[in-house]
Formats: C-alpha cells, structure tokens, sequence
C-alpha cells in the first residue's frame, strides 16, 4: 500500500517536471514567451479589481446607443472587450500611471493574442502555451488614430474628464467609440500610452501558426472600416465643417468607402 503511495507521488511529481522543463524550452524557442517570463512575475492577487475599489470595467461591447458615464460611479474607468481578457496587473499599472500623470485623462496600452486551440476551454492552466502575436502599439499622433483606431480592445479614462463629452449613439458600439476617442483627443489632448501587455484578445484555432496568420490578414481590413466610421462621423456631426478644404476631404472620404466597400466584396 505504501510503495502504491509513493509511486503514485513519484508519478506526480514527474509528470510536473516534465511540463516545467517542456515550458522551459518552448520559451527558449520563443523570444516572446522568454520576455514574458522574464517580466512579468506580478501575483494573482495584485490584479484583482477588488484590489482597486476605484476602478470599474466596461466592456466595449456594452457602448451602445444608450451608454452613459454618468451612470458609474467609480473614478477610473476602463474598457475593454469581453473577447479576451484584461491582464493580471492591468488595474495596478492603470492606477499607478494616472496618479504619475495628472495632466493625463486617457490613455491604451499593449496587448497580445491569447492562442485557444479548438475544442478547448478559454482559461488554459499555463498561459505560456498560449499567448503569441504582440501588439506593441505606435506612438500617440492624432494623424495616426484618423487613419486607424489603434487603442484596440482596452483604454482607460479618468470619467470626470469627460461627463459632458457628446456620445454619438449609434447602434454599433466601434463607431461609437472610436468616435469618443476622437473627441476625447482633440484640441491637443495628449493620451498616455503603457507600454505593458494589458490586454489578452482570445482567437480559436487548429494552431497557432493559423492563428498569427489570420491576425495578420486581418490588419488588411482596418482601413476601410476606419474610412466608413470617419464617414459616418462627420456625416452625421453637426459641427461647422463648411471650409472648402474639409468639404473636399469629406467628398474624398466618401469616394473611398465606396472604393473599399467594392474591393471587399
């Protein structure tokens, strides 16, 4: 009974020698899982948003027509989307950012693509199998942000900031959004930018191989569905655009959705 017992521990303690040395070398094959084994040692406990009483989640998804900030009540908001999940130190790097930066009322961070092959569950036990393809986002440029909305799946606000900002209201909750962060960044408002992955996306596959792929076909489609959200915007806004120079770019805008539209189909 004994030597059954023993085996039996023996046999365990094996089995997770074996899974560490086999993670050991997949991340010696793999610069980015090296890195995040290297740097990001933060516990569990250090990003739980019961740690952190002032902040408070909303899920991009739920920005629709009626959204309202004034319905919460907490000081720091952040958003992000259900498709993934936010990373174990986002809240404790968030915080400590704003309180770094007063003069900061937005800001986005990094984020990365958290592999699930098919038939698998979303929360594997070693995320060192399953995360791949970071997104080291650029520099803030509000030339950039017209061209592409690349906050991506998770920003932060301080809510006060921005209680009178107009919300757009439409049914699709990325035109909305992305329409925030155009007004929230205006007139010279500089965002903060956490140069930390805070953000893991989820996206099933047969491998990761097929995944990475898809994740860089799809980058082909972010410029026509900026174009058509630019559209939308200042089609509908009731701002003063009547400089010749505005108008034209606004005809021009129009033109390539059309185009972009076709090339889609």
């Amino acid at each position: 009974m004994l030597g059954k017992i023993k085996k039996a521990i023996q046999d365990k303690l094996c089995k997770e020698c074996i899974i560490e040395y086999e993670d050991a070398l997949q991340c010696q094959t793999d610069p980015y899982l090296m890195w995040i084994r290297e740097t990001e040692l933060l516990t569990q406990k250090e990003g739980e948003e019961e740690s952190y009483p002032d902040i408070s989640v909303v899920y991009m998804q739920q920005c629709g027509e009626k959204f309202n900030l004034n319905e919460i009540n907490k000081d720091i908001i952040i958003f992000a989307s259900r498709e993934g999940k936010i990373s174990v130190n986002a809240f404790r790097e968030v915080k400590h950012y704003f309180e770094k930066h007063p003069d900061v009322n937005i800001l986005y961070a990094d984020e990365d693509v958290w592999f699930i092959p098919n038939g698998e569950d979303e929360e594997p036990d070693n995320e060192l199998r399953h995360r791949i393809s970071p997104w080291t986002k650029p520099m803030w440029s509000p030339d950039t942000l017209l061209s592409f909305q690349y906050f991506g799946n998770i920003f932060a606000i301080r809510r006060k900031a921005y209680l009178g900002l107009k919300w757009l209201g439409m049914d699709d909750y990325r035109m909305n959004l992305y329409d925030f962060l155009l007004k929230a960044t205006e007139q010279g408002k500089r965002p903060g930018h956490i140069e930390k992955i805070l953000f893991h996306a989820y996206r099933k596959g047969e491998s990761k191989t097929c995944v990475e792929q898809e994740v860089m076909n799809e980058t082909k489609l972010q410029l026509p569905l900026q174009i058509i959200i630019l559209y939308v915007r200042w089609h509908l806004s009731g701002e003063a655009y009547q400089e010749r120079w505005l108008w034209m770019k606004l005809q021009a805008i129009h033109i390539l959705c059309i185009v972009c539209l076709v090339s889609l189909l």
